[in-house]
């Protein structure tokens, strides 16, 4: 998951040079307020998840998420694999590349380590 919004501040900051904005905001600032929020967010939907799971069940294994969801029209897709313990997400455009040997290299990011 995004830790924040670049692509729309990359926006912001070519629309405040090109009609040369006197006030600036401070980017660098921002990114790093929106992500100390977002990083202390984690902890508190952890709670929260906890709270809801029901009385007398577990969490499935890693191992069952395993695998490529592609969307409706096969235009996009998440693989989920596991590597090193730690469920991991690879993203792709190109239903034609499996996502784990997509010459483009595809974006993976950590999903969750230990689910209790």
């Amino acid at each position: 998951m995004a830790n924040s919004d670049v692509a729309d501040w990359v926006g912001e900051m070519l629309l405040e040079a090109v009609l040369d904005n006197p006030e600036k905001n401070n980017y660098l600032e921002i990114a790093k307020e929106t992500i100390k929020d977002l990083l202390s967010s984690w902890p508190k939907m952890a709670e929260w998840l906890e709270a809801q799971r029901e009385l007398g069940t577990r969490p499935k294994s890693l191992s069952a998420y395993l695998g490529v969801y592609w969307n409706a029209i096969h235009d996009w897709s998440v693989g989920v694999l596991l590597k090193d313990g730690q469920l991991t997400m690879c993203f792709s455009r190109q239903p034609q590349a499996h996502v784990y040997s997509s010459p483009l290299q595809p974006r993976c990011i950590l999903v969750a380590t230990h689910l209790r």
